[in-house]
């Protein structure tokens, strides 16, 4: 089998590298490609590929641009980070997906599926899944508009460094100016309007911006302990122990 990687993670394209040889040696990496250029010149020029893995965040861009410039046909296994909103649009539509970090378990039975999926002749198009995740990709809440006395404050969401719950009172702090405001949102209707791969509820307090997380560290009860920077409380910001392993999961991605 003659598989092309289309990542820019070193370390991903290693991991993969090594899981796909340790199932069939006699597999043939063509090349791994970190951008989305390089990528688009390879497949315009070379079509004796059997599958692709690809990633969809490069460091140029979305990968789903490949597919404006170039017909591909060559089934494709796409290697993610994305946030669980996307992932029935990749059952549909795809051979199937792998989030980050990749497991054997999972590379295997992927290919599985690639091989159930061609002997059926099932035919996959791929722009109709660029078209569905682009659009997924602009439902999430872009800016909050504040009210303070008389006055109306956009703030960014991504200048949000976390929502947090204080006596019956949510609150936001933003990122680069340390400022706290008030939402009339309630914790729930927040985590529907913003985006999980950028955000994750850690308890029933709290949901915070991966951009303020400075580390994490084991705690009692079987928790994790955050540092995270700006913080406006004196409470210890911990994970909650239901939520550790789909929180080091989420970490892990970018």
């Amino acid at each position: 089998m003659r598989i092309l990687i289309i990542e820019d993670e070193s370390a991903a394209v290693d991991t993969l590298k090594q899981i796909l040889y340790h199932i069939d040696p006699a597999i043939t990496i063509l090349k791994d490609i970190p951008t989305i250029k390089s990528a688009t010149e390879y497949l315009k020029n070379n079509t004796d590929i059997d599958l692709i893995f690809l990633d969809i965040n490069l460091a140029d861009g979305n990968s789903f641009d490949i597919f404006k410039s170039v017909k591909v046909d060559i089934p494709i296994i796409f290697t993610t980070a994305y946030s669980e909103y996307a992932l029935e649009a990749f059952k549909v539509h795809s051979i199937d997906y792998l989030l980050k970090p990749i497991r054997e378990s999972e590379v295997r039975q992927a290919l599985q599926k690639k091989e159930s999926m061609l002997s059926k002749k099932q035919v996959i198009d791929y722009q109709i899944l660029s078209e569905l995740i682009n659009g997924k990709e602009n439902k999430y809440k872009n800016t909050f508009l504040l009210y303070v006395k008389d006055k109306m404050i956009p703030v960014q969401t991504e200048n949000i460094a976390y929502f947090y719950l204080e006596n019956g009172i949510l609150k936001i702090l933003t990122l680069k100016e340390k400022q706290l405001y008030i939402l009339s949102n309630t914790l729930e209707e927040i985590a529907q309007l913003i985006d999980p791969a950028l955000f994750f509820r850690i308890n029933r307090h709290m949901i915070i911006s991966r951009k303020c997380i400075e580390y994490a560290e084991t705690y009692f009860s079987g928790r994790i302990l955050l540092k995270i920077t700006p913080c406006h409380t004196q409470e210890k910001i911990t994970v909650s122990k239901v939520r550790v392993s789909e929180f080091k999961q989420w970490l892990e991605t970018r």
